[in-house]
């Protein structure tokens, strides 16, 4: 605990607040929907991502061309 003597009051109130807003949020039931949305996108993203690395992009692109 000595290690939050160390801490500015202003690091101490962006945690505070911070964490005041992820409590309001799961409060109010958004977090999980956020979450859910970004599992998504970052899911997406995943897909994509490895169909280019794989080369199957290029593959379709030359094939198209």
């Amino acid at each position: 605990m000595e290690c939050l003597h160390n801490v500015s009051d202003t690091v101490k109130g962006n945690v505070l607040i911070v964490a005041g807003t992820i409590l309001l949020l799961n409060a109010l039931g958004i977090t999980l929907k956020v979450i859910t949305i970004l599992t998504i996108v970052a899911a997406v993203f995943m897909i994509l991502y490895g169909f280019i690395q794989a080369g199957y992009y290029q593959m379709i692109m030359d094939k198209i061309r």
